[in-house]
């Protein structure tokens, strides 16, 4: 089975489902490409305008701002990656204007949800340490996958179960997915000469290639994945604590 992990593989599984279609591909990034382009803008004018003015500190409207941008940026992303996983599957709704961003209006709730717990969480484990924090981020990365695909079968679970499944789905296939994102670093310097512009190729690209990874893992332990499926008549396991034992 671990062949099946290979960083290799799972990129060619990625060309693979999205041979002729990247320029659909990349126009659909384009929006959260443009988000981050502004987020860099605003930086760099509030930067030149704090070294040229001798002010120190950044204004609160400016901070205001940019966090907007990058909040927008993060759950447009997001939902990008929901549409993206349905398209792995066979839905071809992601190549069609406009209908892949509805996942960040259909999924709003369950996006927020899940980011808001796995931030509090990471946090907490970064106050050991970085190297923790980074260990424990590899252990949650397939929440939002995990969540969405319990939703999808009409399931009520709790964000807290969807991690703890993720921690098990991740165990022994942390170094995995550090391998494989990891391998996308040549490709991240090529885009980076084209001033940004080969990211809106890459980012499906990369994206894929973890959905593809997240198939794989599925797959793979289906026989064992529990549903943690909510009981109304019982007490849910939705104490932070049950995440980590």
């Amino acid at each position: 089975m671990e062949n099946e992990y290979q960083a290799k593989k799972i990129r060619k599984l990625a060309r693979q489902k999205l041979n002729e279609k990247w320029l659909r591909a990349a126009l659909v990034f384009l929006v959260p490409g443009l988000l981050v382009f502004m987020g860099i803008v605003v930086s760099s004018v509030t930067v030149t305008a704090s070294i040229l003015t001798g002010k120190s500190g950044i204004p609160f409207s400016i901070f205001l701002i940019f966090t907007l941008i990058e909040l927008a940026t993060g759950l447009i992303l997001a939902g990008l990656n929901l549409a993206l996983l349905d398209y792995y599957r066979g839905d071809s709704g992601f190549l069609k204007a406009f209908t892949s961003f509805k996942y960040t209006k259909n999924y709003f709730v369950p996006i927020v949800k899940v980011w808001f717990v796995t931030c509090i969480l990471l946090w907490l484990w970064s106050l050991l340490l970085f190297i923790p924090g980074l260990i424990k981020g590899y252990s949650y990365s397939q929440t939002l996958y995990i969540y969405f695909d319990h939703l999808k079968k009409g399931q009520q679970v709790k964000v807290i179960n969807c991690i703890t499944e993720s921690r098990k789905l991740m165990d022994g296939h942390k170094m995995n997915l550090f391998i494989l994102q990891l391998s996308f670093i040549g490709w991240m310097l090529l885009a980076g000469l084209t001033r940004g512009i080969g990211y809106l190729w890459l980012e499906p690209y990369m994206a894929i290639a973890v959905i593809a990874f997240y198939t794989i893992l599925i797959k793979d332990n289906e026989p064992e994945r529990p549903a943690n499926v909510e009981n109304p008549h019982s007490e849910g396991p939705d104490h932070i604590a049950v995440a980590e034992n």
